[in-house]
């Protein structure tokens, strides 16, 4: 007169179970469907049948099915030493189709997280929704400026709330370079002292600490310049 179906991934017991009410097609034929982001999980689910007959719950039988989740892989970052950027991909495959992909950046050898940022990652041309490739271009500039490694971690959701493992990626990053010169004026009296390039786009300010070779330090003055 009725039957029912229990269904629970097995990657950690059954705290997913679900019970769905089956219809009935035919005579003898009994059918539901399961939804697999009720249960966000990629593996192998067990699924036992039950039926009431004559009055009482008996079990029918069971089977199992198997569920392919989204993965993802690291492509080799590319490092602009110029400006100072690092450029992340990764290939995502989802059978179930994807649905969300980010990516946390943070220099991790300097003051752990402080500069944390989240990246919501561009698709490259000729992916689609099952499989592709994203990538998404990091600044030492939004991230303080910090030196060392920088790690990200790949986020990957499916359309069924399914997680990918997480992905770790690393990447040493040092200061863009600057061009310092001086260039005399007025036959030699003066030097003009010129800082381009480099981090100094975002610099709020500059100076210039000048002194002669001859007694170390003595004369040691700072000169503060003038953005032009």
């Amino acid at each position: 007169s009725s039957v029912s179906f229990p269904v629970w991934s097995n990657s950690k017991g059954q705290d997913d179970l679900r019970w769905y009410k089956a219809k009935k097609v035919k005579s003898g034929t009994w059918q539901a469907t399961v939804p697999i982001k009720n249960h966000k999980t990629a593996g192998t689910y067990t699924v036992h049948c039950y039926g009431k007959v004559a009055g009482k719950n008996r079990a029918i039988g069971q089977t199992s099915f198997k569920v392919t989740g989204p993965s993802v892989s690291f492509g080799t970052p590319k490092v602009n030493k110029a400006k100072g950027a690092v450029t992340f991909s990764i290939t995502v495959k989802a059978p179930l189709g994807i649905a969300s992909v980010q990516l946390p950046v943070w220099c991790s050898s300097v003051k752990g997280q402080d500069d944390l940022r989240w990246y919501k990652m561009k698709r490259a041309s000729g992916g689609n929704s099952k499989q592709a490739k994203y990538y998404v271009t990091v600044k030492m500039s939004s991230h303080k400026y910090q030196v060392g490694t920088y790690t990200a971690h790949a986020y990957v959701k499916d359309s069924a709330g399914i997680q990918a493992p997480v992905k770790v990626k690393k990447q040493k990053m040092s200061l863009p370079p600057a061009t310092v010169k001086a260039t005399a004026v007025s036959g030699g009296k003066y030097y003009r002292l010129t800082a381009s390039g480099g981090m100094l786009s975002k610099a709020s300010s500059v100076s210039f600490p000048v002194w002669s070779n001859s007694k170390g330090q003595d004369d040691l003055r700072w000169y503060k310049a003038k953005k032009v």
